[in-house]
């Protein structure tokens, strides 16, 4: 009985640790930090954009993304790169952008809208499915010809898993191969939902990050030239959240009961 109840407990944990690894948002909303690090996102400035990156490289980020202004000038590369036009975004931060990614820690953002798209399709950030089809643009060489027959399908679920899971959703390989299929599948465009657009450009107070989370870009309070009172960075706990520790123990709560009633 002991034994049973123990097994069926675990497998409870493992789904419910797996479904919080699906969430892309890692608590940091790019709309948020753009207050508080005082940056404007704006895809037209491409000054802004590659000033940054000219930091990053000069300022040794790219092994300590907490030393001097890396941290800023990240967050600048990083919502431009997500966010923008993929037209629009200088050659050299497209590049760039890989060198820091893994070193420091990123915002969330969406894609802006692309008019006269069609709607995303719908992708599974963990199950690899975003390499898979890189794999298969190569493979069928839409580097040279993107056809709609045999890669317009593996180009979207490229794109959107790249724009809307996290980083680590794609290999290294497929991230940096992804801008290498850009000009041949540019015919190939597709837009997340309005809303979801839109909310991502808007920090409330729910998107605001607890104090646990914040402590991966070093609790921000370091940071006391962005003139953020600590008023501010009080945790907030979203209804979303607080909805998932309640089934999850509701959850743990039925198996047990149920493992009662089989003894």
């Amino acid at each position: 009985f002991f034994a049973l109840t123990l097994a069926l407990v675990a497998t409870v944990i493992s789904v419910h640790g797996a479904e919080d690894d699906h969430d892309h948002a890692d608590g940091h909303q790019c709309a948020c930090e753009a207050i508080e690090f005082n940056y404007t996102i704006d895809c037209s400035d491409t000054v802004a954009m590659t000033s940054a990156l000219a930091r990053l490289q000069s300022g040794g980020c790219s092994s300590d993304c907490t030393a001097g202004t890396c941290e800023r000038d990240w967050l600048i590369v990083q919502t431009h790169h997500d966010h923008c036009p993929e037209s629009g975004i200088p050659e050299a931060v497209e590049i760039g952008f890989h060198d820091y990614d893994d070193v420091c820690a990123s915002c969330d953002i969406v894609r802006q809208e692309i008019p006269g798209a069609p709607q995303c399709p719908l992708v599974n950030c963990t199950d690899g499915s975003g390499t898979a089809a890189y794999l298969r643009l190569l493979t069928n060489n839409c580097n040279v010809e993107c056809s709609e027959s045999l890669c317009k399908d593996d180009w979207l679920t490229l794109r959107v898993v790249h724009d809307i899971c996290d980083h680590s959703a794609l290999s290294q390989a497929a991230e940096e191969g992804l801008h290498a299929l850009e000009e041949s599948c540019d015919a190939f465009q597709c837009n997340l939902p309005l809303a979801v657009i839109a909310k991502t450009l808007v920090c409330t107070e729910d998107m605001k990050t607890d104090g646990d989370k914040h402590d991966d870009h070093d609790d921000h309070d370091d940071h006391d030239d962005h003139g953020h009172d600590d008023g501010d960075k009080s945790p907030t706990m979203t209804p979303a959240t607080t909805a998932d520790s309640g089934s999850f123990k509701l959850a743990i709560g039925s198996i047990i009961a149920m493992a009662i009633a089989i003894v």
